[in-house]
């Protein structure tokens, strides 16, 4: 009866194991064809709402005025560093982006702001901008640039938010009202987006070491952590570099959205030409000319070129800021089943170079005196990241024109 008995459990163990390991056990992927449908297009919406409610807010100009001037470098630790689970980065965005309302000290606005909304920033934007490329194959690419486009949607609308209510009625409600909009954007992501592909029948490891044995991964990873040390500078100093051209205070509290409005531009326009070309290609273009327009900032000195500056440096920035994770998808090729993981490892990488890059510009600018330190720092930044990119591209396809 005993040997019965371990027979019996022995068999029930071995029909269990048989049944994890079989693929039948594995939810089934959402039907629906790539392209076309309302399901695609829904998922373009909610990433829009986490696109707004991420690098939306983090390129606003509001977000810069909540910390006086002793903070801003210290904010740059709510750089996006986190896991992919957006359900806890919605509200966690939504409802600790009105904090400082409420915060008296250094401490409480580095908690509030640095730490939960930073942490809240990357448990949103990984898994959103996975999201996207499982829906697409044909316009895959202006897919991720529609939703991409809530990035300058964001810091044009928040940026307008708050200095249209901070003078009348006052700090504490225009970050309220902020976080209102913010809370609204986290539940439209929340009831649209979903993932195409059926979830891993057990966790993966945090990151893919194979991956970086990749040569065109690993370069295209050098690429991301330069790129980013300098990308972000002229959102940060251009308001500051026009005070000192003597330039309206009206026209230079403006330059952030005109740069975030040329965003919009380029990640919608480009992101098309990217489906005609390759994702690579225009990542590595649009750097090469944020480059050179970063150099070109050196001699401009008057309203109207600050204005035509920050309209294109937004469009060429842009581009490669909504572009640069979904060129991922065009290095891992068949791997799609860890795509997040691999876009999520990069955007580590990424964060590190956004960490200290504007502190580091910060530094130069005091210890020079001057802009044109921390204008050629930024510029040859994007420049030789762009050559990197061009380099990963190289180890992708070669010399071959289109490297699709």
């Amino acid at each position: 009866m005993e040997f019965i008995d371990k027979h019996s459990s022995n068999e029930a163990h071995e029909k269990k194991a048989a049944a994890l390991a079989s693929p039948s056990t594995a939810p089934p992927a959402l039907p629906g064809p790539f392209d076309s449908g309302w399901l695609p297009w829904l998922q373009v919406i909610g990433s829009f709402a986490a696109w707004t409610n991420s690098w939306g807010l983090y390129n606003s100009d509001s977000i810069r005025s909540w910390l006086f001037p002793s903070v801003d470098n210290c904010r740059q630790l709510s750089s996006r560093v986190g896991h992919d689970d957006d359900k806890v980065g919605s509200p966690e965005t939504g409802q600790f982006v009105d904090r400082p309302s409420l915060c008296t000290q250094y401490w409480q606005f580095v908690l509030a702001q640095g730490i939960v909304v930073g942490s809240g920033f990357g448990f949103l934007f990984v898994p959103c901008t996975a999201f996207v490329p499982q829906w697409f194959n044909e316009r895959r690419s202006l897919a991720n640039g529609l939703a991409a486009s809530g990035s300058g949607f964001g810091g044009v609308i928040y940026t307008i938010i708050f200095r249209t209510v901070e003078p009348q009625l006052g700090f504490g409600w225009a970050t309220r009202i902020v976080g209102f909009v913010a809370m609204l954007m986290a539940i439209l992501m929340l009831i649209t987006v979903r993932s195409k592909t059926p979830k891993a029948p057990r966790i993966r490891k945090l990151i893919q070491w194979q991956a970086f044995k990749e040569k065109p991964y690993w370069i295209y990873s050098l690429a991301l952590l330069l790129a980013f040390l300098g990308i972000y500078t002229p959102w940060f100093f251009i308001g500051q570099y026009a005070i000192t051209k003597d330039i309206s205070t009206n026209t230079t509290s403006y330059l952030v959205v005109i740069i975030n409005t040329g965003s919009i531009i380029g990640r919608i326009g480009l992101s098309f030409i990217a489906d005609k070309t390759s994702m690579i290609d225009v990542a590595a273009g649009s750097l090469l000319c944020s480059g050179i327009l970063v150099l070109s900032w050196i001699a401009i000195g008057n309203t109207i070129g600050l204005i035509i500056f920050a309209l294109l440096y937004g469009i060429f920035a842009g581009s490669f800021l909504g572009i640069c994770a979904l060129v991922t998808v065009q290095l891992s090729k068949e791997r799609m089943s860890t795509l997040g993981t691999r876009i999520g490892q990069l955007c580590m990488l990424g964060a590190l170079s956004v960490l200290v890059g504007t502190p580091i510009s910060g530094t130069i600018l005091g210890s020079h005196k001057g802009f044109l330190g921390l204008q050629i720092f930024s510029g040859i930044a994007i420049l030789v990241a762009a050559a990197a990119v061009v380099a990963s591209r190289m180890a992708l396809v070669g010399f071959i024109l289109r490297a699709r």
